[in-house]
């Protein structure tokens, strides 16, 4: 009798073990997540980046594209097409564009799951860095290929209950891809993200090519960053919605 009560004991301890376990795993995959990226330390020392590339929409379609962050989380990106300037920006609260591609020179207020988007982009460190301070809650879902290369998996669901399935190698646990549910035109979509190209900035390991493409699709555009600046001097209101312009009168 007494032998099986130790055993029983036993049992149940190493069930009591497992959810710790789990954690422990994700614990140290994010560890090395930051490590392998240059640290803690150097991560945050980054206040602000200029980011200067170019994005491929398809054959022979080519844009300029720059992309300016500063911490906590504002974002101003800029894209030339056919000699007409797209902007989107975040100041932190208000999202706001122009896209005179559609006819509008005007700055309009980006609203609903398109400013939910922005404001993502828009954070600067990911859901990673310091990730038990922050509101996303991260599961590990073991490990799976991805194009060739063994990934861990890890869900990433914030307050809202969106989902990005974030895909990274098992080596250096570095990002490989990203896959989120996001709204196009009205449709629920997933949209696959692939970050490559990885080399150092201001000590930070960075991706300097991201692909894009909607899960099923054939096409997408690939973005290659060519220049990425650490600590540029940007002002606030760099990235604040501009007053509209007075109409004209007779």
């Amino acid at each position: 009798m007494k032998r099986t009560m130790t055993f029983v004991l036993a049992i149940l301890a190493l069930v009591a073990a497992l959810p710790a376990a789990a954690e422990t795993t994700l614990d140290e995959i994010i560890a090395t997540n930051i490590e392998s990226k240059g640290g803690l330390d150097a991560i945050k020392a980054i206040k602000s980046m200029r980011i200067e590339g170019r994005m491929q929409m398809g054959p022979g379609m080519e844009a300029p594209i720059t992309v300016e962050m500063k911490r906590p989380g504002s974002m101003r990106i800029e894209f030339v097409i056919q000699g007409m300037t797209g902007i989107q920006a975040y100041d932190g609260e208000t999202g706001w564009q122009v896209m005179p591609f559609t006819g509008s020179t005007e700055p309009e207020k980006i609203t609903g799951e398109e400013l939910e988007n922005l404001a993502d982009q828009a954070d600067f460190d990911g859901p990673f860095v310091n990730h038990k301070e922050r509101s996303e809650t991260l599961e590990y879902l073991g490990t799976e290929e991805v194009d060739g290369t063994p990934a861990h998996k890890i869900k990433v669901t914030k307050e809202n209950g969106t989902e990005t399935i974030v895909f990274l190698d098992t080596e250096y646990c570095l990002e490989i891809k990203a896959v989120a549910k996001t709204n196009m035109q009205g449709m629920e979509v997933e949209m696959a993200t692939a970050f490559g190209d990885y080399k150092e900035v201001a000590g930070v390991m960075m991706a300097h090519s991201m692909n894009q493409s909607v899960v099923g699709a054939q096409a997408g555009q690939a973005i290659t960053f060519e220049k990425i600046e650490a600590n540029v001097d940007l002002a606030d209101d760099r990235f604040a919605m501009p007053a509209a312009e007075p109409a004209a009168t007779e």
